[in-house]
């Protein structure tokens, strides 16, 4: 849809008046493009390949970690040209008792294990660059392939962005094979574990508290009713 038609369609829905200020505060929105790289390292020597990494002893494998570099381009009302040293636009809050500026978390994840790996907050005009460090293994010794990379808003609602950041690409494709020994992980077993006893205690609760459907990685997950 074209401006003009989404400002014709506001104007029939608002007004002229309501429509324009509408159009405003949309124009100052933020688009933030976001990319990254990676790149391991180890605290004694550094990594050498494949075969290295499956023949480290576990001191070796608990003190490996991971540089994420996350490169954030602010797009669209209120941006400044990259390194201009503006300050960060103010956010469109009216009643918001004092100015504020836009500000974002950049956090680093993993979903099947449910941990928060490394985060940061950031404010920024035109363009920012971000260098998170997080260990490269779960805290229950299992090797990361992938991991949740997010950027969330600190002030408006809808704009977060979510990425999945491949650590090792042939362990991930692994991963994802149905044939693959990783394609059931211990994690998947423990949340099998966990949606079971959930769905049993509903049983003992009333019956349709809760069921249990099979999720994308094959465990059971625990749906409320």
């Amino acid at each position: 849809m074209t401006r003009a038609a989404v400002s014709q369609l506001l104007r029939s829905m608002l007004g002229a008046a309501d429509a324009e200020a509408a159009i405003k505060v949309a124009d100052r929105m933020p688009i933030v493009d976001v990319s990254w790289h990676t790149r391991q390292q180890l605290q004694a020597r550094a990594a050498t390949g494949a075969d290295e990494r499956e023949h480290r002893t576990p001191q070796q494998q608990q003190d490996a970690r991971w540089n994420l570099e996350v490169v954030l381009v602010r797009r669209g009302g209120g941006s400044c040209r990259p390194g201009s040293g503006a300050a960060a636009p103010r956010v469109v809050a009216p009643l918001f008792p004092k100015v504020k500026e836009e500000g974002w978390w950049v956090v680093v994840g993993h979903a099947p294990s449910l941990e928060l790996l490394a985060l940061k907050r950031v404010s920024f005009a035109g363009k920012a660059t971000v260098r998170l460090n997080f260990p490269a293994a779960t805290s229950a010794a299992h090797e990361l392939h992938t991991v949740s990379l997010f950027l969330i808003s600190d002030c408006y609602m809808g704009l977060d962005q979510q990425y999945e950041v491949v650590l090792d690409e042939s362990a991930a494709a692994a991963a994802r094979a149905p044939t693959s020994q990783f394609a059931r992980s211990s994690w998947a077993a423990e949340a099998q574990g966990r949606a079971d006893n959930a769905g049993a205690e509903g049983k003992v609760d009333g019956g349709e508290g809760s069921n249990v459907q099979q999720g994308k990685d094959g465990a059971a997950v625990a749906v409320a009713g």
